[in-house]
């Protein structure tokens, strides 16, 4: 069993006041984003998109669930050559979030990587609670898996398949998920590799303790320094409308910072934002994956710890230098990261310095007025994705 198993934490129904106001927020965001969603498609009619996807195809499990598939530039439809493919599934919190928002981090993932990506939806709660968008997750990656005429990489002579889930935010949470589901794990073509982006991984500590986890620094801008984190106000709400009342919220399917390391890919990356309260889960779990697959102590991050370094993850001051601190340093910070590995398997922690969950988004980053800061996590959004590419293809 896992070290980080706990007795249940049910999730109970809050209070009268609590429900209006949680049913009030994501719908109002529910309608925000239609109307910024409805506003883009207007203006993509007069100038379309230079990103989209390759194909955008649909399948009898989900019919309203359509997958967005981008190939790499260098593919020529009349060759043979087949690729490893990546799977990406959506964030918004799963009640928001739409897999076009993607299309930017997977075409350049597709072009720089060589790889096919394949952007995967689910129904949204409320309507589609957990553990629905878990299995429209599973339902789409067998069907794509099954599908022949995508030239993704099949054969058996390589070490591992050449399949690999990647998630952000809520999707980061589905992706471990779906990960532990034996439909998936026990597939022939079963992912070799998970990765998560800002997952939500732990919903057994409420929101107001997480926001203690992570430094807000006075010296950046007003919406990074401030003493309050966006994400905040929304999670619960969020997740009262995800989960329904009576479940263990350490159930790993649901809190993936609980799964059993043998119930996971062999490979494990997982990427934090430093001005998120959400990272310090991920931390958590790829602590607890390096002590239990390598047997190599890292430390144990504890969110109610009275050690600062402990329970809240990154530092206090404004990083400078390098865009991913710790990497390419002959001593890493292992707050920020570390690489595992071990027969078969491995894992690896990332954390993005100064950016606030959803700066690899576009949608979010151009919310920003000053030019520098985009560019910021333009960079960072490169940095890492290079990164990510290889560890896949040099690791796993």
């Amino acid at each position: 069993m896992s070290s980080e198993t706990r007795e249940a934490v049910l999730h109970k129904p809050p209070p009268l006041t609590a429900k209006i106001l949680y049913s009030v927020i994501p719908y109002a965001g529910k309608t925000l984003a239609a109307l910024s969603r409805g506003l883009q498609g207007l203006k993509e009619i007069i100038w379309p998109p230079d990103v989209r996807p390759d194909l955008i195809k649909t399948y009898q499990c989900r019919p309203h669930l359509p997958v967005r598939i981008f190939l790499p530039a260098s593919h020529d439809a009349l060759s043979p050559h087949v690729y490893p493919v990546l799977f990406v599934i959506v964030g918004g919190g799963w009640f928001m979030g739409y897999n076009k928002e993607h299309d930017e981090w997977n075409r350049a993932f597709a072009n720089t990587q060589s790889t096919v990506v394949i952007g995967l939806d689910h129904y949204k709660a409320p309507r589609a609670p957990f553990p629905g968008p878990v299995h429209d997750i599973e339902a789409l990656i067998l069907a794509v898996l099954a599908d022949e005429t995508i030239p993704i990489d099949r054969s058996s002579h390589h070490p591992t398949n050449r399949v690999a889930i990647l998630g952000f935010a809520s999707g980061g949470n589905l992706a471990l998920a779906v990960s532990q589901l034996p439909s998936i794990h026990n597939h022939p073509l079963a992912p070799a590799a998970v990765m998560c982006v800002a997952g939500v991984l732990d919903l057994s500590i409420p929101t107001e303790k997480k926001l203690q986890n992570r430094y807000y620094k006075p010296a950046l801008k007003p919406s990074k320094r401030g003493g309050k984190d966006s994400l905040g106000p929304v999670m619960p709400a969020l997740c009262w409308g995800y989960v329904p009342y009576g479940v263990d919220l350490c159930n790993p399917l649901l809190s993936p910072g609980y799964a059993d390391l043998s119930m996971l890919p062999a490979h494990v990356c997982l990427v934090g934002a430093e001005l998120d309260f959400l990272a310090h889960e991920a931390w958590r779990l790829a602590c607890r994956l390096s002590r239990e697959g390598a047997g190599v102590d890292h430390g144990t991050p504890d969110p109610e710890s009275r050690e600062t370094q402990w329970r809240i993850v990154g530092q206090e001051q404004v990083h400078s230098g390098d865009p991913l601190r710790g990497l390419g340093e002959e001593v890493p910070d292992e707050r920020f990261a570390f690489e595992e590995h071990w027969q078969g398997g491995g894992v690896k922690w990332l954390l993005v310095p100064d950016v606030l969950h959803g700066f690899d988004n576009r949608f979010y980053r151009e919310m920003d007025t000053r030019p520098e800061d985009i560019r910021d996590a333009e960079v960072k959004t490169e940095a890492y994705m290079r990164e990510l590419g290889t560890w896949l293809r040099e690791r796993v």
